[in-house]
């Protein structure tokens, strides 16, 4: 047994290797392009991270949610006392 995994264990693993058996650019051509380019390459690999949905949203952040603890009641109460149109999301 050698002291090398077969596969990735992890999801960050799992990226780095994808990444890292991504074909590189010549070097001509790394050099010679512009900052903004090789952002803009980069960022498709990029994975979009907030997916965004009101369900939870309302679960999380909504009016019955703030009444259920201590804490919420107190967020509720400092927006009513400042004047907000609306207490919650």
């Amino acid at each position: 047994m050698s002291g090398e995994r077969s596969e990735p264990r992890t999801k960050s693993e799992r990226a780095i290797s994808r990444i890292s058996s991504l074909p590189l650019p010549p070097p001509s051509t790394s050099l010679t392009s512009t900052p903004s380019s090789l952002l803009s390459d980069f960022i498709i690999f990029i994975k979009r991270t907030f997916q965004p949905s009101q369900i939870r949203k309302k679960r999380k952040t909504g009016f019955l949610a703030r009444t259920r603890t201590k804490d919420g009641r107190k967020t509720l109460e400092r927006r009513l006392k400042k004047g907000r149109k609306e207490l919650s999301a």
